[in-house]
């Protein structure tokens, strides 16, 4: 009996009644092992069968126990671009003050992070909002202007000025409208104008009658809202009933009443159908002492709970139809949107942040009423941590960057955590008047991990009954993964030249310009083939699209890429191969889980290029700052020959 390693490998061993599972986190993949594989990976010894397949596994790239050294946000060194040509979304905070006194609102005195107050925004403060917005959106196509509040319906007037003055400014943009609100001051003429500028509206309703009254009470009387909000729902849900469906939503807060009449009345109400409904349990995040008017009871959280294992049932097939588990449908499906979006790398970079933190201000900015900037309506209003700038003096470069690095509060402990690319940590509910709270952060580190497991629990026995949304992805048998055959073919070499195509985000490159790019060579004697999803060969296309798309172990990719370029060499027909690789050496998001480099690595492999062309952002570029992009390429393997800068307008410095 032997042990299998001398390092151990950076991986997260969990299993179900349905069998073992290893979460590598250097690949970013799951996969369902056997019963002798687990044991040895858990520490035990192993014979020398089981050890043979471990090394096949290694071989294939599995099991590294690599590391990140340096914890930096991969887009530090965007940052300023990003900031300056890519906002897409604004939140106006029209108002601090609400009609309403709800329970558990998190403008109450309950909460330490804001509390109402007969604040408005001025106009002037709205419409320099939106000139912030657009200023800093050059290469942003599509807009996002959301009114929140307090209740921003108490300044509708203001709201109509700022859609407006938007519409009118915005040229040759798109802009989209949005408005969450408690329901009670729309009126047949606020309904139509919201209808006829397709505005999306969420509203907050708690459940029937008498658990909606419980918490949502009128500020002056101290009145229940529900036949309120009701009697303005229907008349949405009778004359625009196409709207409603579409661009109406709802968000209902899970609190300490009435749990199976919430879930019934959410399953059977006409209202909630085809909308789209998000449940939450109350925020703990500020809160000051926690009770049951500001918290929820164990029974919600159990019955809650009971409720998922049904929807679980119901989609699996095992039970008939549940509609009362309407009330979860956001919940399942971010389970299997987590997981099932998760992309493969060759290894975690030395260099690199956890998920979770999002490039403040360019995710989401949200503007106060007295004109300050924050990274998003959830965090601490009253902190100055979070402050990321003002209408005046703008945004605050230096202070994005370093809560954009959030793991620099936390990384000892973040490079050690195999949740590294799954944590959902962000800076909503750590900071204080003090600054970023350590304790809360590793509290919800915790919470968080142990959150993260049970998911992926879930999402690997879903897939083990045979859901069919998650039958074909990444968690495969090993034996089905990992072929001797597979792993023991050699790629062939290439004589013919092949040139490459890449992005530093995914998206970056014109659809046309790779056959710009051939149409050139080929104006100087070359016979170019362009292997592109894009390709005008529509056989092409289907095969290049259908090899990215693919759900495969990487080997067999690069294997079949360097195939379909062998062949073409044989054939003799053409002496220039211009390949586009499409998914974005970066990709900024406000959760790193996506593989970056990942195809263009195997890409690499596969047909070791002659020339590498690189799509940059639009924006003045200095030596040193190429001389920084050439050094973040070199860290993944890739060595650029050529930059081509693509954009509308250049970044002002």
């Amino acid at each position: 009996m032997e042990k299998c390693f001398t390092e151990e490998p950076f991986i997260h061993l969990f299993e179900t009644p349905l069998g073992n599972y290893c979460y590598d986190v250097n690949m970013n993949k799951i996969l369902k092992i056997e019963n002798k594989i687990f044991d040895a990976l858990s520490g035990k010894e192993c014979d020398e069968k089981t050890l043979g397949k471990i090394e096949r596994l290694k071989s294939a790239g599995y099991l590294k126990s690599k590391h990140v050294k340096k914890s930096e946000h991969p887009d530090t060194w965007n940052i300023p671009y990003l900031v300056k040509n890519r906002l897409d979304t604004l939140s106006l905070q029209l108002t601090q003050n609400c009609n309403l006194r709800c329970t558990y609102c998190v403008y109450s005195d309950h909460y330490s992070n804001r509390s109402h107050r007969a604040m408005r925004m001025p106009e002037i403060v709205a419409k320099r909002g939106i000139d912030f917005l657009l200023d800093h959106s050059s290469d942003s196509q599509t807009l996002f202007l959301g009114f929140y509040g307090g209740e921003p319906l108490l300044e509708y007037d203001l709201m109509k000025k700022a859609i407006e003055y938007a519409e009118k400014k915005a040229k040759d943009k798109e802009f989209y409208f949005s408005v969450t609100t408690n329901a009670t001051l729309l009126t047949e003429e606020k309904v139509d104008y919201l209808v006829g500028h397709n505005i999306h509206i969420l509203v907050s309703m708690d459940g029937p009658k008498e658990i909606h009254d419980s918490a949502r009470r009128c500020a002056d009387n101290r009145k229940g809202t529900y036949d309120e909000v009701s009697k303005n729902l229907d008349y949405i849900y009778q004359k625009y009933p196409d709207f409603f469906e579409n661009n109406v939503s709802f968000n209902v807060v899970l609190h300490h009443e009435g749990y199976k009449k919430v879930r019934d009345f959410i399953g059977c109400h006409p209202y909630f159908k085809t909308t789209s409904v998000m449940a939450n349990f109350i925020t703990e995040s500020y809160v000051k002492e926690p009770n049951e008017e500001n918290g929820y009871s164990r029974e919600v959280k159990e019955a809650y709970e009971y409720d998922r294992f049904l929807r679980f049932a119901s989609e699996l097939g095992k039970i008939p139809n549940v509609s009362s588990t309407r009330l979860l449908e956001s919940d399942f499906d971010k389970l299997i949107e987590t997981f099932e979006t998760l992309e493969e790398r060759v290894e975690l970079l030395e260099v690199f942040h956890r998920s979770g933190s999002c490039i403040p201000g360019v995710q989401k900015l949200f503007l106060t009423c007295e004109g300050v900037f924050y990274p998003c309506e959830r965090v601490n209003e009253t902190c100055e941590t979070t402050k990321i700038g003002d209408l005046e003096k703008g945004l605050d470069i230096e202070k994005i960057i370093h809560l954009a690095n959030l793991e620099g509060y936390s990384s000892e402990i973040c490079r050690k955590c195999w949740a590294y690319s799954l944590c959902t940590v962000c800076l909503s509910g750590l900071d204080t008047s003090e600054g970023i709270d350590r304790e809360i952060l590793k509290s919800r580190c915790r919470s968080v991990r142990a959150h993260i497991d049970s998911e992926l629990k879930d999402f690997c026995t879903l897939k083990d009954l045979g859901y069919q949304k998650v039958a074909e992805l990444t968690g495969v048998s090993l034996f089905e993964l990992f072929d001797m055959e597979t792993l023991e073919q050699k790629i062939y070499p290439l004589k013919i030249p092949v040139i490459f195509v890449g992005e530093m985000y995914r998206g970056l490159t014109p659809e046309d310009l790779t056959e710009e790019m051939a149409d050139l060579f080929r104006s100087q004697g070359y016979a170019v083939k362009v292997l592109d999803e894009n390709a005008l060969d529509p056989a092409v296309a289907t095969a290049m699209g259908r090899l990215w798309q693919k759900n495969e172990p990487p080997q067999k990719t690069i294997l079949r890429l360097n195939k379909i370029v062998k062949k073409i060499e044989l054939q003799q027909t053409y002496n220039l191969i211009l390949i586009k690789i499409p998914g974005g050496i970066y990709k900024f998001s406000d959760r790193f889980t996506d593989g970056f480099g990942f195809q263009f690595k195997m890409a690499q492999e596969a047909l070791n290029p002659d020339i590498i062309l690189l799509n940059l952002p639009c924006e003045n570029y200095s030596s040193e700052k190429f001389h920084r992009i050439e050094n973040k390429l070199r860290n993944l393997g890739i060595e650029a020959d050529y930059f081509h800068v693509v954009g509308k307008s250049p970044l002002v410095e």
